[in-house]
């Protein structure tokens, strides 16, 4: 009897209610409010995670990355960053390299091929020093730092609707050099 009055006055209160299990699988075309974006592996075998990867610097190398999204209306958006925040610089550096974006999909894995011309643009030859290379996947468009929306995200990273945006970053130690 307790416990028929106890739910009695649960059911009753403002905010109790029936209470919906989550959906177990979630294969639709929305998996909920944004799943994250993320970067399942990359290809050719010499970009093999976590490195250190060589970047040819006369060449014309291409790195296709998987990516997992389990919203398959999203489209997906992506960019290549080198030393973003990190030494020698110590600042945020615009990303090098924008991969284009991938629209809606019919399966959760993408491929997205993006270019390596340009990671060692800026970097002396005959520098061998490590350098981290990062890719940012977003399920929003990247915005310019000059828009208003952009104001409190990080510098060259923003997301167009960040309430809603899902993102993810993976990164390796890369080197630029010239083939053997």
């Amino acid at each position: 009897m307790i416990g028929v009055l106890l739910v009695g006055a649960l059911a009753s209160q403002p905010g109790w209610g029936c209470v919906l299990p989550p959906d177990l699988k979630p294969e639709g075309p929305d998996a909920g409010p944004s799943s994250p974006p993320v970067i399942m592996s990359a290809s050719p075998a010499d970009f093999a995670f976590p490195g250190p990867i060589n970047i040819d610097r006369a060449g014309t190398q291409d790195i296709t990355l998987v990516v997992e999204d389990n919203d398959l209306v999203d489209s997906m958006y992506v960019k290549l960053y080198r030393d973003y925040n990190r030494e020698p610089v110590n600042q945020p550096t615009p990303a090098l390299v924008d991969c284009g974006s991938p629209g809606p999909s019919t399966t959760k894995d993408r491929s997205i091929k993006c270019s390596t011309n340009s990671l060692c643009i800026g970097i002396e030859e005959g520098d061998q020093r490590l350098r981290v290379l990062e890719v940012m996947v977003a399920d929003r468009p990247f915005i310019d730092d000059s828009d208003p929306e952009a104001v409190g995200q990080p510098q060259y990273r923003a997301l167009q609707d960040v309430d809603s945006a899902s993102f993810s970053f993976r990164d390796w130690s890369m080197r630029c050099g010239t083939p053997q």
